[in-house]
């Protein structure tokens, strides 16, 4: 886990210094990032833009943008700084268990914050030729009202896959898992006979469950 986080263009990011961003550039080509830079209004994170060339429009929003292989090129905000200058929640000075716990809690608060505001709502198609599984997932989505990319973090660099995968109409059981618990769903697999009148009946019907629950919030 990167060490610092802050809320940068409405998502949560991996902030970073110019320095850590010129030792490993390779290393943060996918996900969010946000850059620490020094301007004459102060200091400001401002998201990094990999797949985007600084001389590609004359009229790019604040971020950090490359140049060639050569550097980056800033561009700074005109005006709405504050929204460049966020709570930075860095786990490098953390004192104790407790101050970890307080700062985890806080970034929880903060990525609900961003995870139940909506904007562009992704709702994944729905085929005839669908598997169960895959018709189960699309729908499960569409029910959450989610703007999917705010959950790009959660994937790590697979995001931009595993969302294309989303419109796929079968779906593997490793991918169904990854997905199921980066959206916070809680997924199971229950198999049982037909009928009590088959032929060398189970008797007790089988579940497993495929996604780990790892939000504290979950009730048994």
């Amino acid at each position: 886990m990167n060490l610092k986080k802050a809320k940068v263009d409405g998502k949560l990011c991996d902030v970073i210094s110019l320095d850590e961003l010129h030792s490993n550039p390779a290393l943060y080509q996918t996900g969010n990032i946000g850059i620490e830079v020094s301007s004459e209004y102060g200091d400001m994170v401002l998201p990094y833009k990999p797949t985007v060339q600084a001389y590609s429009s004359p009229s790019l929003k604040p971020g950090v943008y490359p140049i060639g292989n050569v550097g980056e090129r800033i561009y700074f905000p005109e005006d709405d700084i504050t929204d460049y200058q966020p709570e930075i929640i860095d786990f490098s000075d953390t004192k104790s268990i407790e101050d970890y716990i307080s700062k985890q809690g806080h970034l929880k608060n903060i990525e609900k914050e961003i995870l139940t505001t909506q904007d562009n709502i992704f709702k994944p198609p729905i085929g005839e030729n669908d598997t169960p599984e895959m018709r189960a997932l699309k729908l499960a989505i569409a029910q959450k009202n989610i703007d999917i990319d705010k959950y790009a973090s959660r994937f790590g660099e697979n995001f931009p896959n595993d969302k294309r995968k989303m419109k796929d109409d079968k779906i593997s059981l490793l991918l169904l898992k990854r997905i199921g618990e980066a959206l916070d769903m809680n997924i199971q697999i229950k198999i049982s006979d037909v009928s009590p009148n088959v032929p060398n009946p189970m008797g007790n019907p089988i579940t497993i469950q495929v996604t780990t629950p790892t939000n504290e919030d979950t009730e048994e």
